[in-house]
């Protein structure tokens, strides 16, 4: 793959965006480990132990998948913002609402 299809400003905002994600997610991950009361997607959740740990499991999944993207856009900006499996181009959009995304609508639903 040569280039990248998003212009440097495009990168730029989305790099802001991974790390602001990143820092928030770092944020309510030592929340859950501090025994705080976390809302997750506008509902309360109970900190039970074992509801703690999903919830501790999911931060840590998501915050790792950010850092990953983040770490790939640093890195390779050229192979940012594809599908990881097919090469698609996602388009700026697709990426400032989701920037940790890996993988395309039509490749993820045939790993589904």
């Amino acid at each position: 793959m040569s280039g990248s299809h998003l212009s440097e400003q495009q990168i730029q905002a989305l790099r802001q965006l991974l790390v602001k994600k990143g820092a928030e997610l770092a944020s309510q991950l030592a929340d859950v480990l501090a025994g705080k009361k976390l809302e997750l997607f506008s509902m309360p959740i109970s900190q039970g132990e074992l509801r703690k740990r999903k919830i501790e499991q999911r931060l840590r999944q998501y915050l790792s998948l950010v850092n990953q993207q983040r770490q790939r856009l640093d890195q390779a900006a050229p192979e940012f913002g594809h599908c990881e499996q097919c090469e698609r181009p996602f388009s700026f959009e697709e990426l400032w609402e989701q920037p940790w995304l890996q993988c395309c609508p039509d490749c993820a639903a045939k790993n589904a």
